[in-house]
């Protein structure tokens, strides 16, 4: 999708969200007004809900890091209940508030930004469905992983406890390395002493 078209998909998508909202509020007096008459509301609660996302500025991305980029996007569309986007949306999201790739290859541009969620998982958590969301959303999620991180610090605690830590052991070589030496060199002693009663038949002094 050219730059040119998701921008001006963009705003018109903008141009439907303030119908919505004009469309809306005029329900809204419908209803008052019928209950004032002591008529029951002509609309629905649920049909006087809109998203209330405003469109995309231009500019709105340009300058932007591309981490801070994305959670922008991701962010508009939790505020608009829109929720998770997949790579191409949040693409095309970008392109039209003015985020400038350092490729011009739209497929190279995407790769870029599959690459850089799924890095950096501290922030942005892939769903089954294959879109993103923020992992401050999914705070199940997030306590999974920090318990997880807990059970593998803990095992490697106990693993020193049991082992001792790289300090003690480095602390522990000298002895033992002074003790195989000293064995060493009372067989060297026995071996020479045995040559010596072999060939003078006295042992040395």
């Amino acid at each position: 999708m050219s730059e040119h078209v998701s921008q001006t998909i963009q705003m018109i998508h903008g141009q439907i969200r303030d119908l919505e909202r004009d469309l809306s509020e005029k329900k809204r007096m419908v209803n008052y007004l019928c209950g004032l008459a002591g008529q029951p509301p002509l609309y629905p609660e649920s049909s006087l809900e809109t998203s209330g996302i405003r469109p995309i500025r231009s500019d709105e991305y340009y300058g932007q890091p591309l981490a801070t980029a994305m959670r922008m996007v991701l962010e508009r569309r939790q505020a608009g209940n829109l929720g998770p986007a997949n790579v191409g949306e949040i693409y095309d999201a970008l392109v039209a508030g003015g985020y400038k790739f350092d490729t011009k290859n739209q497929e190279n541009a995407k790769r870029g930004l599959y690459n850089a969620l799924t890095k950096n998982s501290t922030t942005f958590h892939k769903l089954q469905n294959g879109g993103y969301g923020l992992l401050e959303w999914y705070p199940g999620v997030k306590e999974a992983k920090n318990s997880r991180a807990e059970k593998t610090a803990k095992i490697q605690d106990d693993d020193q406890e049991t082992f001792g830590t790289d300090a003690d052991a480095d602390a522990a070589e000298p002895e033992e390395v002074k003790a195989v030496e000293k064995k060493e060199e009372k067989k060297e002693a026995k071996h020479k002493e045995r040559e010596a009663t072999a060939v003078g038949g006295k042992k040395p002094r």
